[in-house]
């Protein structure tokens, strides 16, 4: 049975981090805890990774990246597209850089539970990562300070306030695109199917539809905003149900995000109601709805793969001192234009459920 450092650890009394310092010969070890811990060495034959002999040393990096992502509304890390390919572009960094990725998952909720320590290394005062990279559903702003505060280098995907490094996507911009395309098409009632408005992803979102319809004049219809809460896996289904309830009904609906997309033309399909004959939609994102739904989706691309990537390097321009204490960075979207928005011919849409 390999012998691990811990064990070694444990038989000698004393820290990992004491331990890793003997094996990397630091002169802040006592030569008495040394000789002791290397007698045990000896005794236990044991042979320690690279990654043990550098655990307890702080002048150089240990070439370990964490990657902390949140999980909830989106449902687990690999079942969801967004988090998934965020993941594969900061993995796609530390490989070039042939170093490691640490990967935790939490559940954004429960900080009480992190706080604790409970199944959440990087909490603990032991350094087992150069820096940490979060991504995902937005956490509390004091899990950003307190990873701060334990000395972590952090790089968030998200607006917290906290944080010094900050990896933003234009929301705000990407609707208001789609929502500008639909109204050069004609459309003059559209409504939008937004998630829970305390992210402020979707916040974005719902700012930049209005603004662009009041841009043109349009009246803002309180019914065609549909905030959807609760299961996200009956996302869209149920906004685009209320919608077409509606006795003045939409000619375009907008679907905020991946799984509003799948649940809208779910709906759709169910109802047999033909895109864009008898309705348009424009979605957020949604690289992969064509396995669900024939026709090439109007779209916002935000480049998941590429925040990730983005992110990284972030951190690795903090590690060689190539940025100063606080940074932004503000990646664009793009319009997707597909086949699922129709001109209008300035007569009324009727859709018979």
């Amino acid at each position: 049975m390999k012998i691990t450092i811990e064990e070694v650890a444990k038989k000698a009394g004393v820290s990992k981090a004491t331990v890793s310092r003997v094996l990397n010969n630091k002169s802040w070890v006592s030569p008495e805890t040394r000789q002791m811990v290397l007698e045990i060495i000896k005794k236990l034959n044991f042979s320690p990774s690279e990654f043990a002999k550098r655990l307890g040393s702080h002048s150089e990096r240990l070439g370990i990246v964490g990657a902390l992502i949140s999980e909830s509304y989106y449902g687990s890390l690999f079942d969801n597209f967004l988090l998934f390919e965020i993941l594969k572009g900061i993995g796609e960094v530390v490989d070039e850089q042939n170093e490691s990725l640490l990967l935790k998952t939490i559940n954004h909720t429960d900080y009480q539970g992190i706080r604790d320590g409970k199944g959440f290394p990087f909490y603990s005062n032991q350094r087992i990562v150069d820096g940490i990279i979060i991504a995902g559903i937005p956490v509390r702003e004091q899990l950003i300070k307190d990873l701060i505060l334990k000395g972590h280098t952090v790089v968030v995907v998200g607006r917290y306030r906290s944080a010094p490094y900050r990896i933003l996507v234009d929301n705000y911009g990407g609707i208001y695109k789609v929502t500008d395309y639909l109204i050069s098409l004609g459309h003059t009632k559209i409504a939008i199917i937004v998630g829970p408005l305390e992210f402020y992803s979707f916040h974005d979102k719902l700012l930049g539809f209005k603004d662009s319809l009041k841009k043109h004049g349009i009246a803002i219809e309180p019914e065609f905003i549909v905030e959807e809460q609760g299961d996200p896996t009956q996302g869209g289904y149920r906004g685009m149900e209320k919608i077409l309830s509606l006795k003045e009904r939409p000619s375009a609906v907008i679907a905020t995000d991946m799984n509003q997309m799948a649940g809208v033309f779910r709906y759709l399909g169910e109802k047999k109601i033909r895109v864009p004959e008898d309705i348009s939609i424009a979605g957020y994102r949604g690289e992969d709805i064509n396995s669900i739904f024939p026709k090439s989706v109007t779209r916002i691309r935000i480049g998941e793969r590429n925040i990730g990537r983005v992110a990284a390097r972030m951190l690795y321009d903090v590690f060689n001192n190539l940025i100063g204490p606080r940074m932004d960075i503000t990646l664009s979207t793009e319009l997707i234009i597909g086949d699922t928005c129709k001109r209008m011919n300035n007569r009324e849409v009727r859709i018979e459920l």
